[in-house]
């Protein structure tokens, strides 16, 4: 398989990502490959992926290297698997735990929607159910979010997508590390509106 060449690019000519999504994350770019981020990282600093930096240091690979890694594998880049859908929300006030159940339920009535107030709990159902969404907050009992996600995303094949839910700021985020790329943050409570958009275009389906 020819090997198509790293791209490094400085930040004033760095491409712009258009509609047509012609750059993927690390995270999109393993879940399309079916292999790791770690994994997708390695190829590129091999050159087996086309990838440049954004000014923040996050890695955009371009859609045309996974899909030609892909091509040579005979294979199509998936999203997510047809058939329902399954989602997992991590979120230890009981109250908001019952409304993201009943807004998910009424908004995608054909998946199923599985909740825990801790994060213990979530890293067993993750492990032994697979959801395609994982929607959890960052502060919580038991194994905290954002080691919650983070394990979601590195070790998981396919990764879940991911929602992140807090009253943390970005800057208090960021000094716990930060969330992986692609990873969705809303502020905490949620916006109806907000939350349905985002876990519409997350699952690939139109909610009710």
């Amino acid at each position: 398989m020819n090997q198509v060449r790293n791209i490094e690019i400085d930040n004033t000519s760095m491409p712009r990502r258009s509609s047509n999504d012609e750059y993927l994350t690390t995270v999109e770019a393993a879940r399309a490959l079916g292999v790791s981020v770690r994994t997708v990282q390695l190829w590129v600093e091999a050159n087996r992926l086309s990838a440049w930096k954004t000014a923040g240091g996050h890695r955009r690979i371009a859609r045309a290297s996974v899909d030609a890694m892909l091509a040579a594998r005979g294979e199509h880049a998936p999203g997510i698997a047809p058939g329902p859908r399954s989602i997992l929300v991590v979120e230890n006030d009981p109250m908001l735990r019952d409304l993201y159940q009943a807004a998910l339920n009424a908004w995608f009535p054909e998946a199923t929607v599985q909740t825990t107030d801790n994060g213990c709990d979530a890293a067993l159902l993750l492990g032994s159910q697979r959801p395609d969404l994982l929607i959890t907050d960052i502060h919580m009992p038991g194994v905290d979010g954002l080691e919650l996600l983070r394990r979601a995303v590195d070790t998981l094949q396919p990764a879940p997508r991911v929602v992140v839910v807090s009253t943390a700021t970005d800057g208090e985020i960021d000094a716990l590390g930060g969330v992986p790329p692609g990873v969705r943050l809303l502020a905490k409570p949620a916006d109806a509106l907000k939350l349905k958009a985002t876990t519409s275009e997350l699952l690939g389906l139109q909610a009710a």
